[in-house]
C-alpha cells in the first residue's frame, strides 16, 4: 500500500491527533486501523524507533524487538503514554525528543 508523507510541525500536528484519540475513535482500533498496526508492527526485531509515539497504540505490537525508543515530544501524549509503559513487553525507554 502507497503511503502519503505528510510535514507537519507537532504544533500543528497534535490538535489533530488528540481528536482522533477521543473513545469514539476505539472502533477504528478494533477494525481496520488494527489489523494495520499488526501488519505493520508484528514481528518487528532488533532495536526499533518510534517517531510520534502518541499514547502508546503501538505498545502492545512490539513482542520481538530487543529494545525500543519511544520518541513523543508532546507533554500531554508522553504522559498517557508513561502510564502505560509497564504494559510493555520488550524493553522501553521514552524520549521527548522533537520528531
Amino acid at each position: 500500500m502507497p503511503g502519503v508523507a505528510v510535514k507537519l510541525t507537532t504544533r500543528e500536528a497534535t490538535p489533530d491527533l488528540r481528536r482522533h484519540l477521543r473513545p469514539d475513535a476505539r472502533p477504528w482500533e478494533r477494525g481496520w486501523l488494527g489489523r494495520r498496526r499488526h501488519e505493520l508492527l508484528e514481528g518487528l526485531t532488533g532495536r526499533v524507533l518510534d517517531i510520534g509515539v502518541g499514547t502508546g497504540a503501538n505498545l502492545a505490537r512490539y513482542r520481538d524487538a530487543a529494545e525500543v525508543t519511544l520518541a513523543e515530544p508532546d507533554a500531554a501524549m508522553r504522559a498517557r503514554l508513561s502510564r502505560k509503559l509497564g504494559q510493555a513487553n520488550v524493553p522501553v525507554r521514552l524520549s521527548d525528543a522533537p520528531a
